[in-house]
């Protein structure tokens, strides 16, 4: 899975990762010396974007006639408006036209809503479709990217902020064309934390539960995975509704995630959401989902303290 590095400021240039899985985002508008470097050097994994002020970049100049140079280059992508550059579509002969729109207005799942009413039928196997928002939780994220699969054959389609994650790092389960990923980490996450979801070998799992900002679990996850060399990423899947938790872990039992953790105020009311062991039977409460062939939940509180209480006890005989 390609992730791309956006890369606002030619001076790094030299100092940029070279990684066959990697694409470098030349932001035109933020630095327009960028363009001037590619056509000096051009690259062959380069997506060219002249982001305007209105969808949340730095450019408010004339459009048509700044684009009308662009859109000649031999670059990987270039990455017009939908709502302003539809009609350039066509004029692009060397490169992979994306057809970017981006929305922070209301949650997620809304604007998707909205935006595949009326742009459906763009879809097409020689253009990328893009949508960017802002979920407000893990399921706003994860239903969005649902709907966007099933109507646009080529599609990127990003999250900002922490409940955005997902996007980026299942982006193999929703079949993105590619993700973003940046070289300092902040609203979009640091391609390095990135590039490491994607391998065969990755460990992917997660917390659920509603208010997670307190949660170490990424940290010390993190730090194991490190003692034991492994790639993989741990979620924060904050959901704000408990309606919406039946729904979320449907989602997550059909992508890469291994597992989650569940903490309040969830433990109860996953306890029927898929086969409990025997410890969830006698004290009605789940703490771990298991993903396999079927969805599995766990009790791993008594367990792990039936454990130490028997180790403490033969000590203490012997």
């Amino acid at each position: 899975m390609p992730v791309a590095i956006i890369v606002d400021d030619h001076t790094i240039l030299d100092t940029l990762p070279e990684d066959r899985e990697i694409l470098y985002e030349y932001r035109l508008d933020r630095d327009p010396q960028l363009l001037e470097n590619f056509q000096n050097h051009a690259r062959d994994n380069v997506i060219l974007t002249l982001r305007s002020v209105t969808e949340g970049g730095a450019f408010d100049g004339d459009r048509p006639s700044n684009l009308k140079g662009i859109i000649q280059l031999k670059a990987k992508y270039i990455d017009l408006e939908l709502a302003t550059d539809f009609d350039m579509v066509e004029e692009i002969l060397y490169a992979t036209p994306i057809l970017s729109k981006h929305d922070y207005s209301q949650p997620m799942r809304d604007a998707v809503q909205r935006f595949l009413q009326r742009y459906q039928k763009l879809g097409s196997a020689n253009t990328v479709i893009k949508f960017v928002g802002k979920p407000v939780d893990a399921y706003d994220m994860l239903i969005s990217l649902k709907r966007i699969q099933k109507v646009f054959p080529r599609h990127v389609i990003l999250g900002i902020g922490r409940p955005g994650i997902v996007s980026r790092t299942l982006a193999r389960d929703f079949n993105q064309e590619f993700v973003f990923g940046s070289l300092t980490p902040g609203e979009i996450p640091d391609y390095r934390e990135v590039l490491p979801a994607h391998q065969d070998n990755a460990i992917l799992t997660g917390l659920i539960g509603s208010q997670l900002d307190h949660s170490m679990s990424p940290i010390i996850h993190a730090m194991f995975r490190q003692q034991l060399n492994l790639p993989g990423y741990y979620h924060l899947f904050e959901i704000k509704s408990e309606e919406h938790v039946a729904e979320t872990i449907e989602i997550l039992s059909e992508t890469y995630i291994l597992g989650c953790n569940v903490t309040f105020p969830y433990k109860e009311h996953v306890r029927n959401l898929g086969i409990p062991d025997h410890n969830v039977i006698r004290s009605g409460v789940a703490n771990t989902i298991c993903f396999s062939n079927e969805i599995t939940l766990h009790n791993t509180d008594i367990s792990g303290f039936s454990r130490y209480y028997t180790e403490i006890t033969e000590i203490s005989v012997l």
